[in-house]
């Protein structure tokens, strides 16, 4: 993001908590601005959306990991949260999934 990103990052990142009931501080915006500025708006703006469309996740109000875990993978997160240096945890290069078997029967079993 940048410095003329963050008007519009406040407003969805507080309309984003705002479907909660939730009213959120600036300050706490601010922190959420500075954990997500290496990332582009427009993935951001996607990646809000796509948590509060998730059955599961858009019961609660977006925070910066969930936003992070939707761009770059949820493995590369969770390594770092466990304190991995960033260039030994390879990021995702695709769409989560692509290129790994289907965990979905291909064929009909026999009857």
């Amino acid at each position: 993001m940048t410095d003329g990103d963050i008007p519009r990052f406040t407003r969805t990142w507080a309309d984003a908590h705002g479907l909660f009931g939730q009213t959120i501080s600036a300050s706490a915006i601010g922190l959420a601005a500075s954990l997500l500025e290496h990332l582009p708006l427009a993935d951001v703006d996607h990646a809000i959306g796509d948590h509060l469309r998730d059955p599961a996740d858009g019961r609660r109000p977006p925070c910066p990991a969930d936003i992070i875990a939707r761009i770059v993978g949820r493995g590369y997160v969770l390594a770092n949260a466990y304190g991995r240096p960033k260039e030994e945890t390879p990021l995702p290069t695709g769409q989560a999934g692509k290129g790994q078997p289907s965990p979905w029967p291909t064929e009909e079993p026999d009857v």
